[in-house]
C-alpha cells in the first residue's frame, strides 16, 4: 500500500507538470497484464477447460487487476524524473518500448542481463543462507510440462519487472530527499544493506558464525548488484537479470539429462535463457560490425 500511494502521487505530480510517459506506461502494464494473464493459462490443468467456459476465462482476466494498475503507476511516476537524473537507465528500455527490438544496445543490455543474473545464480549456489532462507524453493507446477514452465517463466518476467520499478523508485524518492546524484546511490546502498542485514540476522542463527558471515556478505554484494545495474547498465538489464535469478531459482534446473523431467523443465529453461543471450550477442555484434563499416 505504501508503495502505490507513493507511486500515485508522484504519477499526480508528474501529470500537472506535463511529464508523464502515458503511451510508455500504458505499454509497459498491457505487457504486464498480458504476461500475467497467459501465465494464468498456461499454468491452468486444462487449458481447453478455460477456453471452453467463458465464465472461468472472463473471471481470469479480471483476477489481480491491481498488479497492471500498480506497474502503471510505478512506471509513470519514474519515468520523467529517470530520464532527468539518469537518463542512460531509459536508452535501450524505451528503445524496446518502441518496437526497435534489433537494435545494437538493446541487444547489448540483454546479453548484460542474462550474464549478469547468471553471475548471481551462480554466487547462490556456494551461499548457504540465500539457499536455505532467501530462495522459496522451486515451483512444483513447473514438473508437470513445458507450457507450466514456460507459464512460470513469464510470472518470473513480471516479477522482475516489479520488482526492478520498485527498487528505481525508492532511489528516485532518496534523490528527491537529498538532492544529488551521488548521494542517493550511496544512501540507497546503506539502506538496502542495512535492510539486507536486517533479514540476515533476524533469519539465521547467530551461534553459526559461518552461515551469518556468508548471509552478510550476499547482502552487501547483492545491494551493490542492484545498484550497478540499475545507475550502470539500465533498465532493461535489471529486469533482464532479475528473470534470469528468478527463474532460475524457482524452476528446477538440472544438467543430468537421465532425471525425468529434464527435457520439458530443465531444457526449456536453458533454451530460453540462451536464446535471449544469442539474440542480444547478434544484435550488438550486428551493430558493432556497422559502426565498424561506417
Amino acid at each position: 500500500p505504501l508503495l502505490l500511494i507513493v507511486a500515485v502521487n508522484l504519477t499526480l505530480r508528474n501529470s500537472r507538470s506535463g511529464r508523464v510517459d502515458w503511451k510508455g506506461a500504458l505499454i509497459v502494464s498491457l505487457s504486464a497484464f498480458a504476461a500475467g494473464k497467459l501465465s494464468g493459462i498456461l499454468a491452468a490443468k486444462s487449458i481447453s477447460y478455460v477456453l471452453q467456459h467463458p465464465d472461468r476465462l472472463v473471471s481470469m482476466l479480471l483476477d489481480d487487476l491491481w498488479a497492471p494498475l500498480l506497474v502503471f503507476s510505478l512506471y509513470a511516476a519514474i519515468e520523467p524524473m529517470v530520464r532527468r537524473a539518469w537518463p542512460q537507465t531509459l536508452v535501450s528500455w524505451t528503445r524496446t518500448l518502441s518496437g526497435n527490438f534489433t537494435d545494437p544496445l538493446v541487444g547489448r543490455d540483454l546479453l548484460i542481463g542474462c550474464v549478469l543474473g547468471g553471475t548471481l545464480v551462480t554466487a547462490s549456489l556456494f551461499n548457504p543462507w540465500f539457499t536455505n532462507k532467501l530462495s522459496s524453493g522451486p515451483s512444483l507446477e513447473t514438473l508437470m510440462g513445458t507450457r507450466h514452465t514456460l507459464g512460470d517463466l513469464l510470472r518470473s518476467a513480471v516479477g522482475a519487472l516489479f520488482l526492478s520499478l520498485a527498487y528505481l523508485l525508492v532511489l528516485l524518492v532518496i534523490r528527491l530527499l537529498v538532492k544529488r546524484n551521488w548521494l542517493a546511490i550511496v544512501s540507497f546502498m546503506l539502506l538496502a544493506v542495512l535492510l539486507a542485514l536486517v533479514a540476515v540476522i533476524s533469519t539465521t542463527d547467530t551461534k553459526v558464525p559461518q552461515t551469518l558471515a556468508a548471509g552478510i556478505v550476499f547482502a552487501i554484494a547483492f545491494a551493490t548488484f542492484v545498484l550497478t545495474a540499475l545507475t550502470r547498465f539500465g533498465l532493461l538489464a535489471t529486469v533482464t537479470s532479475a528473470m534470469v535469478l528468478f527463474s532460475m531459482q524457482r524452476i528446477p534446473v538440472s544438467l543430468d539429462t537421465s532425471v525425468w523431467y529434464w527435457e520439458h523443465t530443465s531444457l526449456t529453461v536453458m533454451l530460453a535463457i540462451v536464446a535471449l543471450s544469442g539474440f542480444g550477442v547478434f544484435t550488438s555484434y550486428r551493430g558493432w560490425v556497422s559502426a565498424q563499416q561506417q
